[in-house]
């Protein structure tokens, strides 16, 4: 069986999205050839294999030219609906199975089987629709009108050419419904639960990618840290804060890590960049206090997706026995039981008082700490892998479920 794992990724960066690509290539290489395609020219698997802590022996990279270009053009409908299905038909083409993380509008999909993971739908069709129907407005050009009709008969084919679609957390099933009109059960994403339990230290850590403030996946490391700098009788019991992540190869990347490494030097929190996966692991077995803060000064109504859709790096904290200490929006709702394996919150004030309340309530900390390790555990890689081949064994029958000892609580 010949199987392609579609990525969306076009610029040098990984994430939560490619760690879930490689734990899946990892487990589906021993059903079949495996292809990780991408549109990243210098991606490579062992980068890939030392980011991700996979063993992806035997798992190739193809690099295919990206065109976002979803929809035909001209007057003949017949015609554009044949060029919006031909559009990128190379990607899934060559393979039996067919999977695509996806956040932007997702290819006809020409494989045997197609899967659709949603990780966000972050791009929306037209504004005149409203899940599968069209608004059609007063006084408005009825050649509009028809395209509207056109491309509401026309999405809903694009996305049933995959026969299964899965999304990966709450926040993304509930606006992938709303905004691309599809009901997807929940494939919550892997995480490294396998962290080696040592003393935990004075340390509050943050992990994810520097990427500035203004982007929309920022994990805001640089009001991170400027909430630290107003911790100063945590500084003076010995805490330190600790963020550490990728920095990609584009320079506004770069120049915003050295800006959160510059404001951290002055109150004693450290940035790290690109540190090897087995750095990240010791990090999370280390600390005690974990924080998260993407999505902070948007709006859950208006920019969804600017929150976190689900929140690996949360999750793979708990599980390390880490208390998360994080933002009260997003996927990470789903994961923290407030006040029992970890606490949510609204700004930055509120951040530093429940942390302060942590650090003062060593035994508070401990009992969180078995908590939030406890629910950590029911994301592991082999339970990701497993709910996976249950959704897709109907449609590809080699693809049996394994066993697994931690199932969802």
């Amino acid at each position: 069986m010949k199987i392609g794992i579609y990525n969306e990724l076009t610029v040098h960066s990984l994430g939560g999205a490619e760690y879930a690509v490689a734990v899946l290539a990892e487990d589906l290489r021993r059903a079949g050839c495996v292809e990780i395609i991408n549109h990243c020219p210098t991606m490579s698997v062992e980068e890939l294999a030392e980011f991700s802590g996979t063993d992806l022996d035997g798992v190739a990279t193809r690099y295919v030219p990206f065109h976002r270009k979803p929809y035909g053009e001209g007057g003949n409908l017949f015609r554009r609906y044949r060029q919006e299905q031909n559009w990128q038909a190379d990607i899934s083409a060559p393979y039996d199975l067919f999977i695509n993380f996806a956040h932007w509008a997702p290819p006809f999909c020409h494989a045997s089987v197609g899967v659709l993971i949603v990780l966000f739908p972050l791009f929306v069709p037209p504004d005149t629709w409203v899940g599968e129907r069209p608004v059609i407005r007063r006084a408005r050009p009825i050649r509009k009108c028809l395209r509207d009709l056109y491309y509401c008969w026309q999405w809903p084919r694009r996305l049933a050419s995959y026969k299964i679609k899965l999304a990966i957390s709450q926040f993304t099933q509930s606006w992938t419904n709303d905004w691309w009109g599809i009901s997807c059960p929940i494939l919550y994403p892997p995480v490294d639960s396998e962290v080696e339990r040592v003393e935990k230290s004075k340390t509050i850590l943050s992990v994810g990618r520097f990427t500035p403030s203004e982007t929309i996946d920022s994990k805001k490391q640089l009001e991170l840290v400027r909430a630290f700098s107003g911790m100063p009788q945590a500084r003076e019991a010995g805490w330190q804060f600790t963020c550490a992540g990728r920095v990609s190869d584009v320079p506004v990347d770069q120049f915003y890590f050295d800006m959160v490494q510059s404001l951290g030097k002055s109150c004693g929190a450290e940035a790290m960049s690109n540190v090897p996966r087995t750095t990240i692991n010791q990090l999370l077995g280390e600390s005690a206090i974990f924080w998260h803060a993407t999505g902070l000064g948007t709006s859950v109504d208006t920019e969804p997706y600017a929150a976190e859709h689900f929140g690996i790096s949360t999750a793979e904290a708990m599980a390390a026995g880490c208390v998360p200490v994080v933002i009260n929006r997003g996927g990470p709702r789903e994961l923290i039981q407030h006040g029992v394996n970890g606490f949510l919150w609204n700004d930055l004030q509120e951040l530093k008082d429940l942390t302060q309340l942590l650090i003062r309530d060593e035994r508070l900390r401990n009992h969180m700490s078995q908590a939030a390790r406890l629910r950590g555990q029911d994301f592991c890689r082999s339970r990701f892998q497993h709910e996976f081949r249950k959704h897709v064994a109907p449609f590809v029958p080699g693809l049996v479920p394994m066993e697994t000892k931690t199932p969802i609580a």
